[in-house]
C-alpha cells in the first residue's frame, strides 16, 4: 500500500517562476471554466469587455464586497473568524433606510447604518469575549437574523403601498452618487491600512492572530480586543450595505444582497488579508461577477451553471495564490 504525505511550507522570498507558474495556472483554469460552461474559448474575452462596457453595475458589486473584504482582513488579521459581514451588510442597509426616512438625510442614514453594524458585530464580540462562544457560529447565526429582518421591512414595516405586488421598501430620500460611494471605499480601505500597520490597537490586532497565549503575554485584554475588532469589522460592513442601498438600489427588497458579504470572505483572502491589496481583489470579483452574468445573457448559460463558474475561478486564483506563496511537496 502506498502511503504519502503532503508537506506546504512558506517560501522564504517567492520566485519569479513560481509567480509565472500561478499566473499561467490562473489563466488556464479560467480559460478552462469558461470554456467550460459556454462553449466557446471566445467567450472569456467578450465576459470581461462585457464587464467593462458595464461600470455602474461593477461599482454596484464592488462597493459592497470591498467593505466585507476589508471588514473580514481587519477581522481575520486579529483571528477573529467573523463570517457575519452578509448580516452586518444587511443590518446597515435597513438602519440607513429607516434614519434616512426618519431624518430626510441619505447622509444621516448612512451613518446610522455604519453604527448599526458595530453593534450587530460588537454583539458577538461580546459573546466571544465574555461568554467563549465560538465567533464563527454566533457571526452565521446573526447572518439569518439579519435575513429575516430584511424580509419584515420589506414585506412589512418599510413596504411601499404605492408599488402594488412587489415587496419593495419605501425609497431613501436622495442618492449618493457611486464615485463618492466608491471614494468612500479606498478612503476607508487606506484608514483600514493605517490602522493596522501604524497604530498601537493594529499591533494588538495582530499579536491576537498569533494566538490568545502570545496575546496574554502581551498583556492585551483579549475580551475588549474582541469586542473592538468584531465592531470595527462590522461598521466596515454596515456602511457596505448602507452605500449600496444609498448609492445604488435606492430600496430595499428579499434579494437585496445576492450574497455580497459572503463573497467579501473570499475577496479578504485574495487580497493577502491586506486593505489596499482587497481594493485590487474586489475589482476582479467585481469585473468576474459582472462578466459571468453577462455570460448568462450572452451564452445563454445557466444562472446556477454561471455562478458556479465564478465560484471555480475564485477558488482557482486561491490556488494559484498558494502556489505562489508556499512551497508544496509529496513526500511518499
Amino acid at each position: 500500500m502506498w502511503a504519502f504525505s503532503v508537506v506546504v511550507s512558506p517560501r522564504e522570498r517567492p520566485s519569479p517562476t513560481s509567480g509565472l507558474m500561478a499566473a499561467l495556472s490562473v489563466l488556464l483554469l479560467v480559460a478552462f471554466v469558461v470554456l467550460l460552461v459556454s462553449g466557446s474559448i471566445g467567450a472569456l474575452p467578450d465576459m470581461y469587455i462585457a464587464a467593462f462596457e458595464r461600470p455602474g453595475q461593477v461599482l454596484l458589486v464592488f462597493v459592497p464586497v470591498a467593505l466585507s473584504g476589508i471588514a473580514g482582513a481587519l477581522a481575520y488579521r486579529a483571528g477573529y473568524w467573523n463570517i457575519g459581514m452578509e448580516g452586518q451588510l444587511l443590518i446597515g442597509a435597513i438602519t440607513c433606510l429607516w434614519a434616512s426616512l426618519i431624518s430626510g438625510s441619505t447622509f444621516v442614514g448612512v451613518v446610522a447604518g455604519a453604527l448599526a453594524g458595530a453593534v450587530w458585530g460588537g454583539i458577538t464580540g461580546v459573546l466571544r469575549g465574555y461568554a467563549g462562544a465560538n465567533e464563527a457560529v454566533t457571526t452565521f447565526m446573526m447572518n439569518l437574523v439579519a435575513l429575516q429582518l430584511l424580509y419584515y421591512v420589506s414585506y412589512g414595516a418599510l413596504r411601499d403601498p404605492s408599488v402594488r405586488g412587489f415587496p419593495y421598501t419605501y425609497p431613501v430620500p436622495n442618492m449618493v452618487d457611486p464615485l463618492v460611494a466608491a471614494g468612500a471605499v479606498v478612503a476607508l480601505a487606506v484608514a483600514a491600512h493605517v490602522l493596522l500597520n501604524y497604530t498601537g490597537l493594529g499591533l494588538s490586532f495582530k499579536v491576537m492572530g498569533d494566538g490568545a497565549e502570545v496575546a496574554r503575554y502581551a498583556g492585551i485584554d483579549i475580551a475588549r480586543a474582541a469586542v473592538l475588532v468584531s465592531s470595527l469589522s462590522g461598521t466596515l460592513a454596515g456602511i457596505g450595505g448602507a452605500l449600496e442601498l444609498a448609492a445604488f438600489q435606492g430600496f430595499l427588497q428579499p434579494g437585496f444582497s445576492p450574497g455580497y458579504g459572503y463573497i467579501g470572505i473570499a475577496a479578504s483572502w485574495l487580497g493577502f488579508l491586506k486593505p489596499l491589496w482587497v481594493l485590487a481583489s474586489s475589482t476582479f470579483v467585481a469585473l468576474t461577477y459582472v462578466g459571468i452574468d453577462g455570460l448568462r445573457v450572452g451564452y445563454g448559460v445557466p444562472t446556477a451553471l454561471a455562478y458556479a463558474a465564478m465560484g471555480m475561478i475564485i477558488v482557482g486564483v486561491l490556488l494559484g495564490i498558494l502556489v505562489y506563496r508556499y512551497r508544496i511537496r509529496i513526500v511518499i
